[in-house]
């Protein structure tokens, strides 16, 4: 989500929107993030619901694949990769936009050889995530004086 920077004005009772900020909302969180790069092509940002989300644990014991270990035995830090090829057959990935040569993803069996059976996939959540109780007040107070659009407001409550 962007962020809204909000001042205490010292001469007028209550809050004003600092003119540089662009507060939150579902409608501009994309645009914003899509627009993040400064040269070159903008992202393509897809946005996807929570149900869309897919748990994909289950699948890599199902494809009996092992993507914890690179093909130079180290240890694969999902959380670290900047890069990402896929190409049939090999994932490729760097964890640095200037290393020149791209590391790859292990796909050693770890049973007999067979095509795993095809299973369907099930959602990463079963209700929506919630936010810290902190945030979620805070979000309350910019619906309360109006910083936050009235239009996103059943949004920013479900989130309770």
């Amino acid at each position: 989500m962007t962020s809204c920077i909000l001042t205490k004005n010292g001469q007028r009772s209550g809050w004003t929107v600092n003119e540089h900020s662009n507060c939150g909302t579902p409608a501009l969180d994309a645009s914003f993030k899509k627009h993040q790069k400064k040269t070159g092509k903008p992202f393509i940002v897809n946005e996807v619901a929570t149900e869309e989300v897919l748990d994909l644990k289950q699948l890599e014991a199902d494809m009996q694949v092992n993507f914890k270990i690179n093909s130079d035995k180290e240890k694969v830090l999902w959380t670290e990769m900047e890069v990402i090829r896929i190409v049939k057959g090999e994932l490729k990935y760097k964890t640095d936009h200037r290393a020149e040569e791209f590391k790859e993803i292990c796909f050693e069996r770890r049973r007999a050889p067979g095509r795993p059976p095809s299973k369907k996939l099930s959602p990463a959540y079963k209700k929506p995530p919630k936010i810290p109780a902190a945030k979620a007040k805070d979000l309350m107070d910019l619906c309360q004086i109006n910083i936050i659009p009235k239009v996103h407001h059943s949004f920013y409550k479900s989130l309770n």
